[in-house]
């Protein structure tokens, strides 16, 4: 067992991120993490760029909305709002 001053590290192999690296509930910031990843050299099974961009969600929007714009109108149907259903008025239950 380690002693209390011992410092233990690892590296896993990969991470899988499967929610939100940011909450404005209190101690649910998680970026700080995300960047560590990143810098640390993990690989991650999704992008670690996604993910820190995904903790603004007016960030996501705008980035959706020019995405969009850009799109050829025989692919503009398979964007649609429902993508991004935390972006609408209702509240989400997560």
């Amino acid at each position: 067992m380690a002693e209390k001053n011992e410092i233990q590290s690892f590296k896993p192999d990969f991470v899988l991120i499967r929610q939100h690296a940011y909450s404005m509930a209190l101690g649910e910031d998680f970026r700080s993490l995300v960047i560590g990843l990143q810098y640390g050299g993990v690989h991650s099974v999704n992008s670690f760029f996604s993910i820190y961009n995904f903790c603004s969600k007016p960030w996501v929007s705008a980035k959706f909305s020019s995405a969009k714009a850009t799109v050829s109108n025989c692919h503009r149907s398979d964007l649609t709002d429902a993508c991004l259903p935390l972006m609408g008025g209702e509240p989400s239950m997560e």
